[in-house]
């Protein structure tokens, strides 16, 4: 079969200008010709109109950014759960995309904007909650961009789990707990006779 003797290599251009990808093979043995296709991802290029071939090497004549790729998630994060006030940590990592320029991670929670800070902290694209609190319960969103195209995303649910009244009581004095015991009884009993 034929071997690639020259390769492609990544290329940064400025939209609208031309670009070319160069790529040469041997012919093999049998020394019949070689046939060069190109694909953008996993989607053929079909020579003609801003794609032109030159032996095996491709030129856009005309760029637009929707030649380029977005970063996409190849870590993405997974629901969890967690005791409050325990920490958690979300993973979310991209690849760069092309070009190879540095990735920016944001994050949601429900359409709510988190802003890096106090409890919230980025390890690459990984958040990590330090203290949970039961406000803490909900859907993240983990956004990864070059500023090229749509942003990837990948999201996860986090449940927060946190003291019963029960438990709760147990750091109360014990008239106050009494109290609070006693209203629950009060509520149990008048539930049952509800049903009655």
């Amino acid at each position: 079969p034929p071997t690639i003797t020259t390769s492609p290599v990544d290329q940064i251009v400025n939209e609208p200008n031309s670009v070319t990808l160069n790529c040469e093979a041997t012919r093999g043995k049998p020394a019949i010709a070689v046939t060069y296709t190109w694909k953008k991802g996993s989607d053929d290029i079909r020579i003609g109109g801003r794609y032109s071939l030159n032996g095996g090497s491709l030129t856009i004549s005309v760029t637009v950014r929707e030649d380029d790729d977005p970063p996409t998630i190849t870590t993405s994060p997974v629901d969890q759960t967690v005791h409050e006030p325990n920490s958690v940590t979300l993973n979310c990592e991209a690849t760069r995309g092309k070009p190879a320029i540095a990735v920016t991670y944001t994050w949601k929670k429900g359409s709510d904007d988190i802003r890096i800070g106090g409890r919230y902290s980025l390890n690459g694209g990984s958040l990590t909650i330090s203290v949970t609190v039961r406000e803490d319960d909900g859907i993240y969103t983990c956004y990864a961009s070059n500023g090229i195209g749509q942003p990837d995303s990948a999201s996860a649910t986090v449940t927060v789990y946190f003291p019963t009244c029960l438990e709760d009581a147990k750091d109360l004095t014990p008239a106050v707990a009494a109290a609070s015991l006693n209203e629950i009884v009060v509520l149990q009993l008048a539930s049952k006779m509800l049903r009655l």
